[in-house]
């Protein structure tokens, strides 16, 4: 796997998008507001979240008021992977090798852990940190994936290595027409984001090099072998001015991922 950048100053550009994330915007004065809480995913919604949940599952979260949601479209406006307990002991062995980045440890150890990637590149953070927000889904692989389609997925340019070869033994298992569990596929997915911890953000959206991720480029990356047959596939749009072949998060609901629970 190609080494990632370390820790760099952001552009202007950069800068600016991060700082557009945090903007809240309302019909009526004050048309900009700044508003840490008064969240409608609340106590009832986050026991049936947390009852429910599987490590593997794709989170996806919206807010119904911030302004970078209403140019990226649609219900939801950011992604995550529900990776499960973490441990010092068994999990942090896993996470990339020199992830402290100017003294920041990306592995955080917890019982209930989602990896994502943000403005301040990808990490861990608990469920209840990452469950404020007006808007949750959480979808899911089929128990057992079967041969949807012979088409590989675009996994990037020549700088980018292919397939590790179990990420290669499952594609090629599912494109000559076998199952495979997806307790194998998630279990993969979950070695490749324990290694991508402390990776930059891709701020330009750039689906085809994996050295750095935006939110969805990152899900899409950790389950490449098998977006082919659950139906994952790049759809050129724009996003946040850009005009990009990209995942806007709600396109993983068009997939045959099993939509377990939502509320928008």
């Amino acid at each position: 796997m190609s080494a990632t950048p370390k820790t760099r100053r952001q552009s202007p550009w950069e800068k600016f998008l991060t700082f557009f994330g945090d903007i809240k915007i309302y019909p009526h004065p004050m048309f900009i507001v700044y508003d840490p809480g008064s969240y409608r995913i609340e106590g009832p919604d986050l026991r049936e979240i947390l009852d429910t949940l599987q490590p593997g599952d794709i989170l996806l979260r919206g807010y119904d008021n911030y302004l970078d949601g209403k140019f990226i479209g649609g219900t939801f406006s950011h992604a995550g992977f529900y990776y499960g307990e973490a441990t010092d002991e068994l999990d942090k062995p896993l996470a990339r090798a020199g992830q402290q980045d100017n003294g920041k440890d990306w592995f955080t150890p917890g019982k209930q852990m989602v990896i994502h990637s943000m403005a301040e590149g990808v990490f861990m953070e608990d469920i209840l940190t990452f469950t404020r927000c007006d808007k949750i889904a959480i979808l899911r692989l089929p128990e057992r994936l079967g041969k949807q389609t012979e088409q590989k997925v675009q996994v990037g340019s020549t700088e980018t290595p292919d397939f590790s070869p179990e990420e290669e033994r499952i594609y090629q298992a599912l494109k000559g027409g076998d199952t495979v569990a997806s307790a194998n596929v998630i279990a993969q997915a979950k070695r490749l984001a324990l290694a991508h911890l402390g990776y930059a953000y891709d701020f330009g959206f750039d689906f085809e090099t994996h050295k750095s991720f935006s939110c969805t480029e990152f899900i899409y990356f950790i389950y490449r072998c098998v977006c082919p047959f659950v139906d994952i596939k790049l759809v050129e749009q724009s996003i946040l001015f850009l005009s990009k072949k990209v995942l806007r998060p709600d396109d993983f609901l068009k997939t045959n991922l099993q939509q377990v629970w939502v509320k928008k």
